[in-house]
């Protein structure tokens, strides 16, 4: 599904997606200070989530049939590698 699309409509989910996730990005740069990875590294993870977890979907063979459910299964994925990438910092940042 998301490789099928056309190049021009995959820049455009690239940057609509990048743009939230910088907004997103910075609130948790400001929440988390020392343990987050800065405001442009909080977006790369955050993008790279949202769109490596619609990517293992759709390995899968899981079609989402609205852009409702895409939305919400990439967005649960970035919030899910945030949150991996964060602990994996904190635990090495302590060790």
């Amino acid at each position: 599904m998301l490789l099928d699309i056309p190049t021009g409509w995959l820049f455009l989910a690239v940057a609509g997606v990048a743009t939230l996730s910088f907004f997103l990005g910075t609130a948790v740069d400001a929440l988390l200070r020392d343990d987050a990875f800065g405001a442009i590294g909080n977006t790369l993870v955050l993008t790279c989530g949202f769109f490596g977890a619609l990517l293992c979907a759709n390995s899968f063979d899981i079609d989402f049939d609205s852009l409702k459910e895409g939305a919400a299964a990439g967005t649960a994925g970035a919030m899910g590698f945030m949150l991996l990438c964060s602990a994996a910092r904190a635990v090495v940042a302590r060790i």
